[in-house]
């Protein structure tokens, strides 16, 4: 009878392991002897229908939180790199493919479903904001030649995706960073004269009392009607 259990998890593994066989065209011995973590990492890229496939895949393989957590932050961050690349050299403005099944344009909903796949968004993202190459502790930042546009979009982008994982995970340690790391950013923000990464940071984050100060900023340049033009846009 004590076997029992052990008899049942094993037919679980087996059975979940077929099944993602099946999900990403493998035969059953190549996803056996494939690395675990490489696995996962093609099935969260086949997109949202995956995901709860996924989760099973890493209960009954056991595999680390830290490690996904890492492994989230990187594929998001690899999105988020293609996609402003891919809308930097666009010459229709079509934008929207999708490579990977990851969409950096999720709402907060599916994208901290995506983050809760480690059962850990805080690491999550603790490692999107290691992506950002910022640290409130150094001022070795990148100097000012080396920040394009796609640049300034992606480290933004960094930002409002931590800062969810921060709030999701009731980070409040988290959450207070990535408000503090905006604060020393914002300055490049309008030198660079990127008016809609501070609509970004607005409306992603939705700390308006926090973040007043990037609120005064759109009415001093007079840029106050793109969060209007985003509002409506919304609606």
């Amino acid at each position: 009878a004590g076997c029992c259990p052990s008899a049942q998890q094993y037919c679980r593994l087996l059975l979940i392991k077929w099944r993602v066989a099946q999900a990403l065209a493998l035969t059953y011995n190549q996803v056996m002897t494939k690395d675990s973590y490489e696995v996962l990492q093609h099935l969260i890229s086949k997109g949202k229908e995956t995901f709860r496939l996924a989760k099973s895949f890493i209960q009954v393989c056991h595999l680390d939180s830290s490690k996904i957590a890492t492994l989230l932050g990187d594929l998001f961050f690899k999105a988020i790199i293609d996609h402003f690349t891919r809308q930097s050299s666009s010459s229709d403005g079509n934008t929207n493919k999708i490579e990977n099944g990851i969409d950096c344009n999720w709402s907060t909903d599916d994208f901290t479903e995506y983050a809760d796949l480690s059962k850990d968004p805080y690491n999550v993202g603790q490692r999107l904001v290691e992506l950002t190459g910022l640290s409130l502790y150094s001022q070795q930042f990148p100097p000012p030649p080396a920040y394009s546009a796609t640049l300034l979009d992606t480290e933004v982008e960094l930002l409002v995706r931590a800062h969810q994982c921060f709030v999701f995970s009731c980070s409040v340690s988290g959450s207070t960073l990535v408000l503090n790391l905006i604060r020393t950013r914002v300055k490049e923000y309008v030198k660079a004269g990127e008016f809609k990464l501070l609509v970004r940071l607005l409306t992603g984050m939705q700390c308006y009392q926090e973040l007043q100060y990037l609120l005064d900023l759109l009415l001093k340049y007079d840029r106050f009607e793109l969060l209007l033009r985003k509002r409506l846009n919304n609606n």
